[in-house]
């Protein structure tokens, strides 16, 4: 397991961490807006397979908003949804198992990632995925910006990454 993640492919990231908490408790994390907006951006998910599902990045970072549909919903183990930024659109998956007393496994598959985005979605996970472990430690707002920025994420590991799968010149 690599805090990194990984490609699986050239359009497929996976993201593998163990977090801090109950699975119950990081499906509340991962699926309620009151929490989104401290890992991820403010944004809803309707709770059905077929709800919508938004994200307001511009309330964040200037950026605009990720829209989807919710694709699996299946608490408190897997859900997955639509993500639709730019012209073309991708999937991405979240599955929780626990690892042991307070514990979880949250597996993250990001598919179909527009060619040219792979590495900046590489990297803005393990930043958002930084920030989700700070939150659910309860670290202060303040460590889950800095988690969120991603100041400590060595870039050049993913240009060495992508080079595999030709996602780097």
């Amino acid at each position: 397991m690599d805090g990194y993640g990984r490609f699986l492919d050239r359009d497929v990231l996976r993201h593998e961490r163990v977090l801090p908490g109950t699975v119950e408790e990081v499906w509340e994390h991962l699926t309620q807006p009151e929490w989104l907006a401290g890992w991820l951006a403010p944004g809803e998910i309707e709770p059905r397979v077929g709800g919508a599902v938004s994200f307001r990045w511009q309330e964040v970072s200037g950026g605009t908003a990720a829209l989807g549909i919710v694709t699996v919903w299946d608490p408190p183990g897997r859900l997955a949804y639509s993500w639709q930024e730019t012209a073309s659109g991708s999937e991405v998956t979240f599955e929780l198992e626990p690892a042991g007393e307070d514990r979880v496994l949250l597996r993250l598959t990001h598919r179909r990632m527009p060619w040219g985005e792979a590495l900046g979605f590489a990297h803005g996970w393990h930043a958002c995925l930084d920030a989700l472990v700070a939150q659910l430690d309860g670290q202060s707002a303040e460590a889950i910006r800095t988690a969120w920025k991603g100041e400590t994420i060595d870039k050049g590991v993913y240009s060495r990454l992508g080079e595999s799968f030709g996602l780097v010149p």
